[in-house]
């Protein structure tokens, strides 16, 4: 039992906390045209972190179990810097934070219309042992997903 609570306690060690604006680009898509959609999936640009993110997204989607063909989610990073994970362990208060910003469109599969731009905006400034400079890409991630949930599929009654 000791052995579990102390892994337990040193894996969050490692962990930081961002925290994630979402921003819509489009105010014409600011209403859903449709709510017939019951799937999502995202394919982002092939960079490397884009990768991550799209893996990210799709973990979320398929934990939410609402992963499928309806709806394209397609990311790209417009912004990312790692920033100094030193400076967030030993300093702390915004030093060295991370940050990202993640262009994201959601777009009808059927007939390629974009219903929904937003941008994510998320900064990493702390974390024991200064947290990992990707966490502002997961919780984005899932920040997206619960958006475009919210206004874009349907509801279970």
């Amino acid at each position: 039992m000791k052995n579990i609570i102390f892994l337990s306690s040193a894996a969050l060690l490692f962990i930081g906390c961002s925290t994630v604006n979402v921003r819509e680009l489009d105010k014409e898509y600011a209403q859903p045209k449709t709510s017939g959609y019951s799937s999502m999936h995202a394919e982002c640009k092939d960079a490397e972190l884009e990768q991550y993110m799209q893996k990210a997204i799709n973990r979320e989607l398929e934990k939410q179990k609402i992963y499928g063909d309806d709806l394209k989610i397609y990311c790209e990073i417009a912004h990312y810097d790692e920033g100094n994970r030193a400076l967030r362990y030993f300093v702390g208060f915004g030093a060295g934070s991370a940050t990202s910003t993640i262009r994201n469109n959601l777009i009808d599969t059927k007939n390629n219309e974009t219903l929904s731009t937003i941008e994510t905006q998320a900064t990493l400034s702390m974390g024991v042992f200064g947290g990992d400079a990707k966490q502002t890409i997961s919780d984005s991630a899932k920040k997206v997903v619960d958006y475009f949930k919210k206004k874009f599929l349907k509801s279970e009654k």
